[in-house]
């Protein structure tokens, strides 16, 4: 049997047999901005915020603001963003991830 409970500003999973399993929001964050480094017509993510509610299993809330590409399809890429950062951490971490929220804070241009 898994449980998760909130440790400070870490993820606390009991596994049973095996332990503690601690996942920090750094560890969160570096997976999402590996995500977005990955992504075309991504520039660069601006800020992340990973909230917790105190009974874990109702899942987490992410906020990231990115900078984005001049030209490229913003709707599209945002939602490609929002599904890989659900997908990803949710198979990495085995968290429930309720909402992924982009906000688009500014364009830059291809040199």
């Amino acid at each position: 049997e898994i449980t998760t409970r909130l440790v400070g500003s870490e993820m606390c999973k009991e596994t049973g047999f095996y332990g503690k399993l601690l996942i920090s929001d750094s560890a969160l964050e570096d997976i999402i901005k590996i995500i977005g480094r990955k992504l075309e017509g991504v520039e660069r993510i601006t800020s992340i915020k990973v909230r917790r509610r105190s009974d874990n299993s109702k899942g987490i809330v992410i906020s990231v603001e990115v900078v984005l590409y001049y030209g490229v399809k913003l709707f599209a890429v945002t939602k490609q963003f929002q599904a890989k950062i659900k997908e990803k951490i949710e198979y990495m971490t085995a968290m429930k991830v309720n909402n992924v929220n982009v906000s688009i804070r500014s364009l830059a241009v291809k040199k």
